[in-house]
């Protein structure tokens, strides 16, 4: 994968889920002040088991975002919020809503009055960068789609980046809380003192959402062709994710004929010829940075406190966070793994209801083991009775560990906490729903149902636990007998249909375009007889036409009207424009409007340019500021830093700024004093 591949602001496919969740009647209708809109987030997403909401806030008063300075002086009375939503989508309609868990970053600057927004886009299998301007009482918003050649500088896998812990430019740091709090304990919503859980939670659902984009590249390419071979492999990939995510997630199922005919041999072999090296995997991870670690308490409202080390500079490239190897089994099965992830829990359970209502289907088997039993009384005049079970001989191998509730012959409660079959791995905790016990020859019959976190107990294979009986002697010896039933024979069977579909061209579900959820899932649930209505988010009626702002008149630089080329203009055109010539304020636009203006700002911003470009003439350890133009840009030239340390472009560059600077002052300009009084010391650059 290569880090920093902008690509076209506008998407070929789909839109992004921002524009779902506030776009309808061909308007947008984003709500004001910044708690409503939140709150329209909140109303799609579920609360986590301990009620904790599904949609996470941090405030960042000195950060690294582009918006860091628009604040100054008061940074602590207008920091910027980050929110992330990490929460399942509710269910509407018996159906799973929009997704946005791990693929919905909204970054609010009040002063700046604008939203930085990055979301997820489903059918073009990207992230989409997206500006919303005048967020303000009485205005009406308008949202872009971003330039990412300026948003992939910094977030050079395409999607969304944070700090790692502890989080130091976060409200989570002890010494930005009382800064925060002197101008009120809540800000936008949000407590001022909290500890690192919201920034912790921010930082995991980023991590995850940057392994959507490996995760669509081996589902596009790592199975190969539309040919039946290349489908079957796909089809193979959803049915191993599908047992995986039903079972608990605990191990995928590579003793099946999924894995072992139409999965392994196939991606392996696609694997080694396109990725001979390995498929690197970008690192959304930015150094931990305390801004006001070291800082004078009366710098904290200069735009001092603005300065990013080049060290901590989100523009540094960064090296892969690992490389994935077809040798490697466990890389193997990072596409299934993955898929788990592009679905929601809700996805499951109708699933897991589907199968339900055909509860006798499928072969079942019988598993035994030898048990162990202790029985002692429990609260409300119940028998608390514990069992550890070791496999039987003769038979496939169970061993169980867990415990049950007896009373007046009922189980009211009770738990597994180890389920085991064969060589696979334990389940996780399965819960007793409920049972049966009854005195049986001097000791006890028991016979339970079991669930996962309110969904049928199943085993990697995705055979359904029916039920489990234990059966104890007075002695305290026994027997556990498990019935599973292989009801997920529909899933392969509905699966084999649907890639039949796809190589007859009546469904692109299976093929080699993007995973997406809303054509996928629908489909295959409509194999096995269900009633499905339209799935967000692949279509679009409705949304209002996507937009980007104009970045300016044609190339000054290369007028028709100069009798040669401005070679200086030619240059900064070339290297410089794709991120300084917008109808943006950050980075500085000084590259957008008319030939005749443009001297001008370049001029203004001759200081700081200056030292941005002399920063590739200082070796890369004691370099305070990151060089200009960034050196993930050179990409788009072709072009190493190496070769353009010493290229012709960047020596007329240098030349020409410095020339501007001395017919200032009437000498050369000097890099190393120019930075004695610090780079936020020099002269703004232009910023309207």
């Amino acid at each position: 994968m290569q880090p920093g591949a902008a690509g076209d602001p506008l998407p070929a496919l789909g839109r992004s889920l921002f524009d779902y969740v506030f776009a309808a009647g061909g308007r947008y209708e984003i709500p004001y002040p910044f708690e409503r809109l939140v709150q329209r987030l909140e109303a799609l997403v579920q609360r986590d088991a301990l009620g904790n909401s599904g949609v996470k806030r941090v405030l960042i008063p000195l950060g690294r975002s582009l918006q860091r300075s628009a604040g100054a002086p008061e940074f602590f009375r207008f920091p910027r919020v980050v929110v992330a939503v990490d929460g399942e989508p509710r269910e509407i309609d018996a159906r799973a809503g929009p997704l946005l868990r791990d693929r919905l970053y909204i970054g609010y600057q009040e002063k700046a009055a604008v939203l930085e927004v990055i979301s997820y886009n489903e059918s073009a299998g990207r992230f989409e960068f997206q500006l919303v301007k005048d967020y303000r009482a009485g205005a009406a918003p308008r949202a872009f789609y971003a330039n990412r050649a300026v948003c992939t500088a910094c977030h050079q896998n395409a999607a969304p980046i944070f700090a790692r812990q502890q989080w130091d430019e976060t409200n989570a740091n002890p010494r930005l809380q009382p800064l925060l709090a002197a101008y009120g304990r809540r800000r936008y919503g949000i407590e001022v003192a909290r500890g690192v859980d919201e920034p912790y939670a921010i930082d995991n659902a980023t991590d995850r959402a940057n392994r959507i984009a490996p995760t669509q590249v081996l589902w596009r390419d790592g199975c190969g062709a539309d040919d039946p071979a290349g489908t079957a492999c796909r089809a193979a990939a959803l049915r191993l994710m599908l047992q995986y995510r039903m079972s608990g997630a605990s191990q995928l199922d590579r003793e099946g004929d999924a894995y072992r005919k139409d999965y392994a041999p196939r991606i392996t072999e696609e694997w080694r010829a396109r990725w001979p090296g390995g498929l690197h995997v970008p690192d959304a991870d930015l150094p931990n940075r305390d801004p006001v670690a070291s800082m004078a308490p009366a710098s904290s409202m200069s735009l001092d406190a603005t300065h990013v080390p080049a060290q901590f500079d989100a523009l540094l490239p960064r090296a892969a966070l690992e490389t994935w190897r077809a040798s490697n089994p466990d890389d193997l099965d990072r596409l299934p793994r993955g898929l788990s992830e592009l679905v929601a829990e809700p996805d499951i359970a109708l699933l897991d209801r589907a199968l339900r209502r055909s509860a006798a289907t499928g072969s079942a088997r019988e598993l035994r083991a030898r048990c162990t039993f202790k029985s002692k009384p429990a609260q409300a005049g119940a028998v608390r009775i514990s069992f550890l079970c070791q496999p039987a001989p003769g038979g496939e191998a169970l061993a169980l560990q867990g415990r049950v509730h007896r009373r007046a012959g009922r189980i009211t409660r009770g738990s597994v906490e180890r389920f085991q079959v064969g060589g696979a791995a334990a389940l996780p905790v399965l819960a007793v729903t409920h049972g049966i016990g009854v005195e049986h020859n001097g000791g006890f019959r028991v016979s339970v149902a079991l669930s996962r976190q309110g969904l049928s107990a199943r085993t990697q294979r995705g055979e359904r636990i029916e039920r489990l009986e234990l059966i104890g002697a007075a002695d305290g010896t026994g027997e556990a007998l498990a019935v599973l039933r292989d009801d997920f024979a529909q899933v392969a069977a509905a699966l084999d249909r649907l890639a039949q579909r796809t190589q007859r061209g009546d469904t692109d579900a299976l093929s080699s375009k993007p995973f997406r959820r809303a054509v996928v899932l629908p489909d295959l649930l409509g194999e096995l007889g269900e009633r499905v209505s339209r799935w967000c988010c692949v279509d679009d009626p409705g949304l209002p036409a996507p937009a980007v702002q104009a970045a300016g008149a044609t190339e000054p630089a290369r007028d028709s009207a100069l009798s040669e080329p401005d070679e200086l203009l030619v240059q900064f055109y070339s290297y410089c424009a794709r991120c300084h010539r917008t109808a943006d304020k950050a980075p500085p636009n000084f590259l957008a409007g008319e030939r005749t203006v443009l001297r001008s700002r370049i001029a203004q911003c001759a200081p700081r340019i200056f030292a941005r470009l002399g920063m590739w003439g200082v070796d890369p350890e004691r370099r305070t500021k990151t060089p200009m133009p960034p050196e993930l840009a050179l990409n788009a030239h072709g072009m190493s830093p190496e070769a353009w340390r010493s290229s012709a472009a960047l020596r007329t560059l240098r030349q020409g700024v410095a020339a501007i600077l001395a017919s200032e002052n009437g000498q050369p300009p000097d890099l190393t004093a120019m930075l004695v009084p610090g780079y936020e010391s020099l002269r703004p650059c232009l910023q309207h």
